[in-house]
């Protein structure tokens, strides 16, 4: 991670900054999600498949790691979105999987980075100095 020397550390492009290249539809058609998935383009409506992913994809993004490691899952009351998830959510996952650690962004940290559930989640945040705060960025090398 980039902390060692933060300052000499190039700050992470926003999405609107990179070339338009990476904007193309063709390069992205496997994670790109219409928002708000109302329809496709032609005005059909979202099949009761393509609605259930969306709303997949919607609680991956959104959740949280729990902050007071709490059981199960419970309403993220902080995002009004997703849930907060327990050291026993995440070592069910890790371990259907096989897994060894979850490493997910999307969640901002003080020092651009935080472990949680005993070393097995990984949240790393690139903004440095995010909608005006101070927190720091980090990066995985």
């Amino acid at each position: 991670m980039s902390l060692t020397q933060p300052s000499q550390t190039p700050p992470t492009p926003r999405i609107h900054e990179f070339p338009a290249e990476i904007h193309r539809k063709d390069i992205v058609s496997d994670i790109s999600i219409e928002v708000p998935p109302k329809s496709k383009s032609g005005g059909q409506q979202l099949t009761p498949d393509e609605d259930n992913e969306y709303r997949q994809m919607q609680d991956l993004l959104w959740s949280d790691p729990d902050p007071h490691n709490r059981q199960g899952c419970r309403n993220n009351d902080d995002r009004n979105i997703g849930c907060f998830f327990g050291p026993d959510i995440t070592e069910q996952f890790l371990n259907e999987y096989n897994y060894s650690m979850l490493i997910r962004s999307h969640q901002v940290k003080e020092r651009g980075y935080e472990f949680t559930h005993d070393h097995k989640v990984l949240t790393v945040f690139s903004a440095s100095n995010y909608c005006g705060g101070s927190n720091w960025g980090a990066v995985i090398r």
